[in-house]
């Protein structure tokens, strides 16, 4: 998970991609600049917002198998802002799948 400004920038404009046209990368709809980055895994998770960064080493809750991966993400710590969402699936040998979403959060809504 990442602030919208980096997954527009990193992701939507990069032509590797191909998805500039896509809804998710429409920066008249979503907005968001506060830098935070996530990337969680089954055994792994590190953050980065602004100047706090961590990580550890322990299970998740993310479930995975054959076509089917579950994560709950827990938006209270969030800022109100756009954010967006990358996923990376890897197969056994190595096959590989990405998708991609972004969100908006309004905790006073």
């Amino acid at each position: 998970m990442l602030n919208f400004a980096n997954l527009n920038s990193w992701y939507c404009g990069s032509s590797y991609y191909n998805i500039s046209t896509q809804s998710f990368c429409n920066a008249t709809i979503f907005s968001g600049s506060s830098y935070v980055y996530e990337w969680i895994s089954k055994d792994y998770r590190s953050w980065s917002y602004g100047n706090t960064w961590g990580y550890t080493q322990v299970a998740t809750g993310m479930t995975t198998g054959a076509t089917t991966h579950n994560y709950q993400y827990n938006t209270s710590a969030l800022i109100n802002q756009s954010y967006g969402t990358v996923i990376y699936c890897y197969d056994e040998d190595w096959n590989s799948g990405y998708g991609f979403s972004a969100f908006k959060v309004n905790m006073s809504a």
